[in-house]
């Protein structure tokens, strides 16, 4: 009887050309048999493994592009909340340890000038409260030495405080180039009684007060307004806004990008491969 010789193992790259075969020539396990010169239980054994690796492959894959895809959305997403932050002029936290999706972020652009921008943008305002307190506090050492200590309301420093208040916000606003409170149109008496009035600049209550007080208050309001604009601390103000406009502007650009691109380029620790 004669000894049967065992064929060598199938090349990995014979049992992909079978498959190639089988699927786009329509060529049948006894076909390709008889060309390869071999067994059809062998042939389809290896198509079926050969199928096999390719829809583990296939799998494989298909799970790697829907993680990739949503590591990325999750990014989108984490720089849309930090573009939110940009019109509330708030403090916009970096930590990176505790904010990973920021981290990976920083992982992926790490050259990118946004991180510097953005802590320069919360020095910015840092610096900008800093001037609006001094500001405050130069205005209620000054008041407290003009008549408007001496007019007696419901609470104690009434009309000073209520003057700070209203002053302080036509600083900020002027130095914003926005328009502020009408020192004219903007006055109401929101109540009479006993010959006393309750007037209101604005948002800013005065108490009750002897109707003729208002013009002291108002006088002292008006001079002040037009002494604020020369201060040291006013065109601080002003430059601190033009840098944080300037900010602003290039942080949004960034973070869009970032967004209508929706994919980052590099990788971090947290990419799916």
């Amino acid at each position: 009887m004669a000894k049967r010789i065992k064929k060598p193992p199938v090349p990995a790259e014979t049992e992909r050309d079978w498959l190639r075969r089988n699927e786009e020539y329509g060529e049948t396990p006894p076909t390709i048999a008889e060309k390869d010169g071999y067994d059809v239980r062998t042939v389809r054994t290896h198509l079926e493994n050969a199928m096999r690796k390719r829809d583990q492959k296939q799998a494989r894959v298909s799970f790697v592009k829907d993680n990739l895809e949503k590591h990325h959305q999750d990014l989108c997403k984490a720089a849309e909340n930090l573009l939110s932050q940009l019109p509330k002029e708030s403090i916009m936290d970096l930590d990176f340890a505790e904010n990973l999706y920021l981290e990976a972020i920083r992982q992926h652009i790490p050259r990118s000038p946004l991180w510097n921008k953005i802590r320069t943008r919360n020095n910015t305002l840092a610096a900008m409260e800093k001037i609006k307190e001094k500001a405050n506090n130069r205005l209620e050492r000054s008041l407290k030495k003009t008549k408007l200590n001496n007019i007696n309301s419901d609470e104690a420093q009434g009309v000073v405080k209520a003057a700070v208040a209203v002053l302080v916000h036509q600083f900020e606003q002027w130095a914003r180039g926005r328009k502020g409170l009408d020192n004219i149109n903007d006055w109401s008496i929101e109540d009479r009684k006993d010959g006393k009035i309750s007037p209101v600049y604005g948002f800013s209550h005065f108490g009750w007060i002897l109707e003729s007080e208002l013009a002291t208050i108002k006088g002292v309001i008006v001079r002040y307004e037009k002494q604020m604009t020369k201060w040291s601390e006013y065109q601080e103000m002003k430059k601190e806004i033009t840098t944080l406009h300037e900010l602003n502007a290039y942080i949004r650009n960034e973070l869009r990008g970032i967004i209508i691109r929706r994919v980052l380029p590099g990788s971090c620790g947290y990419c799916p491969i």
